[in-house]
């Protein structure tokens, strides 16, 4: 079974260390991170587990065979400062960085439509990306 928590801490730290990605915003774990300003002031792309699920299968040859599927939300929070096209666009190159980087895992993403968030009064995009791990 793969562990979604380590999946997280690994996009995290890919984010925060990548030349390019590190420019356009911060990565952090959501609900794991106190004290940010409101509103925001500088762009913040958020971690959480929305799903994981395990599904247990014999293989031809008799031995067991396990598929994790973990589902990551990536929540991107853009200030109110920058438009909201920019906004989404941002959702978009992390994402694409993403799948680059852990493309023999990733199944495929969705990136939803821009919102407003009331509670860091910013800009919100939403990323659904699914990750598949064999064992």
């Amino acid at each position: 079974m793969q562990y979604s928590t380590n999946l997280i801490t690994s996009l995290i730290a890919f984010i925060n260390e990548d030349d390019t990605l590190s420019k356009l915003g911060k990565a952090i774990r959501a609900y794991d991170t106190e004290g940010l300003p409101v509103p925001i002031r500088e762009t913040y792309f958020s971690f959480s587990c929305k799903e994981n699920s395990v599904t247990f299968t014999q293989q031809e040859d008799g031995s067991d065979c396990s598929v994790s599927e973990i589902v990551i939300r990536l929540n991107c929070f853009s200030p109110l400062g920058k438009s909201a096209y920019s906004a989404h666009s941002l959702t978009e190159k992390v994402t694409a960085g993403l799948c680059k980087k852990f493309r023999s895992d990733i199944k495929g993403f969705t990136i939803g439509d821009t919102q407003y968030d009331d509670d860091v009064k910013s800009y919100k995009i939403t990323s659904l990306i699914t990750f598949s791990f064999s064992g």
